[in-house]
């Protein structure tokens, strides 16, 4: 059978000895990647003090949880929180 783009292909990153596995093919994640450059898909901000290197705090603001960090790294495409979210920094943030 033929893999269709909703197949989960299991990815895995290690940051600092810490290995997370990301679901690339996941509909949740095409669906997320589809709708990303839209502006009516996402709001516009800017990184207040405070929540400098913190995408996980941010995104506790934005959705409620802490978890979904990785789609405000992935939207911005930030592959180091410590190098590139800083005060006053604009990012786009997913609705």
């Amino acid at each position: 059978m033929a893999k269709s783009r909703f197949d989960t292909v299991d990815t895995f990153i290690t940051h600092k000895g810490t290995t997370i596995k990301l679901a690339v093919g996941d509909k949740i994640y095409d669906a997320l990647v589809e709708t990303s450059d839209s502006s009516e898909n996402q709001t516009v901000g800017f990184i207040p003090v405070g929540f400098s290197n913190r995408p996980d705090l941010i995104s506790q603001v934005f959705y409620g949880t802490p978890a979904n960090w990785w789609i405000i790294m992935l939207n911005n495409n930030i592959d180091d929180p410590f190098e590139k979210l800083k005060a006053g920094d604009a990012i786009k943030v997913p609705k």
